[in-house]
């Protein structure tokens, strides 16, 4: 009974740390002063001059955080860019698009451009699942700085967009992830007495908790952006597709194991069907998320 009550702990444990990672792991959206304080919905083939000429509306609104696209605008005026002129970024998060391009344009009407594909954008990622991006330079003073996204995956991309100068990994700070690797650290252990249990005992449950722990391990690490610290150029399916792929199967080896461990008279057949049954489910879900990124890729 001891070591059931240690293992529900262990298990618990594991949760706790799913959870405060799904927390600590995405930076708070930014303040209102710091957001575009406009957007709009366009086609693919609008221009920044059709943007200028004002032959497209905007919506400044509070419900402007919209990606109904295909391609979102956001637009930052003077008060967002804080004055600062040198060594501008657009900081927002590391999530999948298609194409971005920033524009800047001073006070004389001068319009400079830079234009990014998704894997060359996602190299400038920075801790805490952001990626910044150098502006380009015009000659006066910036007063505008309008970015068109293609295709974004998530509104996250621009209620999380701000202009900057800061060139540190801000967003999350390395005590944060300093603190998330000794949890992890902690959590490698059920890893390893897991396999030597299991070629004594030759339980299933043991395996359904060592992949438990394993998938929890990864999604941690995925959505901390802590392997990110281990790759030079991180492929961007590592965020749209791994990590959420990590999650269910974490899930899913969670439900198989309560269906083999939890004795016979303490769950009703129904439940336990429905334990394996929602475990297949569950990765099912993820793959068919990844299919649906390689056919719109």
């Amino acid at each position: 009974m001891l070591e059931r009550k240690d293992e529900a702990l262990r298990i618990a444990s594991l949760l706790l740390l799913l959870f405060w990672t799904a927390v600590v792991s995405s930076p708070a959206n930014a303040t209102a002063s710091d957001v575009a304080n406009c957007t709009a919905q366009t086609s693919a083939k609008t221009s920044y001059e059709q943007i200028i000429t004002g032959s497209i509306s905007k919506n400044c609104g509070n419900n402007r955080w919209s990606i109904e696209g295909p391609r979102v605008w956001l637009f930052f005026d003077k008060k967002a860019i804080h004055d600062h002129q040198s060594k501008l970024k657009l900081r927002t998060d590391l999530n999948r698009f298609t194409n971005l391009t920033i524009y800047s344009r001073d006070k004389a009407g001068n319009v400079a451009s830079r234009h990014w594909k998704a894997e060359e954008a996602v190299k400038n990622w920075r801790t805490g699942s952001l990626m910044d991006l150098q502006l380009p330079q015009v000659d006066g003073e910036i007063i505008e700085v309008a970015v068109a996204i293609d295709h974004p995956w998530m509104s996250s991309m621009m209620t999380k967009a701000v202009i900057t100068n800061d060139t540190g990994h801000s967003g999350q700070s390395i005590k944060v992830l300093f603190i998330i690797c000794i949890f992890i650290g902690l959590a490698l252990a059920p890893l390893i007495y897991n396999l030597a249990f299991y070629k004594a005992l030759r339980e299933p449950f043991l395996l359904c908790h060592l992949g438990m722990t394993f998938f929890c391990l990864a999604y941690t690490g995925l959505s901390s952006s802590l392997a990110y610290h281990f790759l030079s150029e991180p492929p961007l399916f590592l965020l749209t597709v791994l990590t959420p792929f990590a999650f269910s199967a974490a899930v899913s080896f969670a439900s198989l194991f309560a269906a083999s461990f939890i004795e016979a008279e303490n769950l009703s057949p129904t439940m336990r069907k429905m334990l394996k049954l929602g475990s297949v489910d569950n990765p099912r879900l993820a793959m068919s998320v990844a299919v649906r990124y390689q056919l719109a890729a």
